[in-house]
């Protein structure tokens, strides 16, 4: 068996050319024709629209492959375990639902950025932007940013407005949030951005986590593992766990067990 993580992808608002691209660059890695099966895990996986698109360019190089899609909180679900949980993703995107040990439950629609990405590398990504633009952030923290992306004005345009992936273009701006975490400025945009993922995106499934555990999944939620966990504290939520990736087989479910 083989496993590969892709950047994000929703099929259902990602132009031909992209889903084009990212089949190819599967097709590079493992020759299609050579495999019977693929599970491929996104937003909105379970809905015809998105399964058809993807069968249809798999089988352009494997005109006899399975093609199994399925949605990523199904993923998340298989990573933590079989016992009930209320289970979110924060990486990319952001998403929820809770899981009783035998369905998955979700109690919100997947509207996904910018209407539903609360706490997410992009979400992150537009507030460092917008503080950057707007000139509110500090002097010190502004040139870090420009050294480490050579940020320019007509830059941020083409990228935002006519760019190929905007999403993708501001995710990549969560690597410089983690790196800086502890700089008062991005430890407080951290604060405001994990309130609001248990504000809207937890907020549904309140009953649930008073008696059942916690499970992030991705990177930026196992970067922001310690601010998180201290939100957590204070809504009276008792034990976290975070895995790192879902792919990661042998990743070591990080329990936080708090007060």
């Amino acid at each position: 068996m083989c496993e590969k993580r892709t950047m994000g992808l929703n099929p259902m608002i990602a132009s031909e050319m992209e889903i084009r691209s990212l089949v190819q660059e599967l097709n590079g890695s493992f020759r299609l024709h050579r495999i019977s099966r693929v599970e491929f895990y996104c937003t909105g996986g379970k809905q015809a629209v998105p399964q058809n698109i993807l069968l249809g360019f798999f089988q352009e190089y494997a005109p006899d492959i399975k093609v199994v899609v399925e949605e990523d909180l199904d993923l998340a679900v298989k990573c933590k375990g079989g016992s009930p949980a209320v289970v979110c993703i924060l990486d990319g995107n952001t998403k929820s639902c809770f899981y009783d040990g035998l369905e998955l439950h979700k109690r919100l629609p997947d509207f996904g950025c910018p209407i539903m990405d609360d706490g997410s590398s992009v979400y992150f990504g537009r507030e460092l932007l917008r503080n950057y633009v707007f000139g509110v952030m500090p002097e010190s923290l502004r040139r870090n940013l420009e050294d480490c992306y050579g940020l320019d004005d007509s830059e941020i345009l083409q990228e935002i407005y006519h760019g190929t992936n905007p999403s993708g273009y501001l995710a990549n701006f969560g690597w410089f949030l983690i790196q800086n975490q502890e700089h008062p400025f991005i430890k407080a945009m951290i604060q405001i951005g994990i309130c609001k993922v248990f504000d809207h995106i937890l907020e549904p499934y309140d009953k649930e986590l008073k008696a059942l555990p916690l499970h992030f999944i991705g990177d930026l939620a196992y970067s922001l593992k310690d601010s998180i966990k201290v939100e957590a504290y204070k809504r009276g939520y008792g034990t976290v766990f975070f895995t790192q990736s879902p792919m990661e087989k042998g990743d070591v479910h990080h329990q936080l067990n708090l007060g």
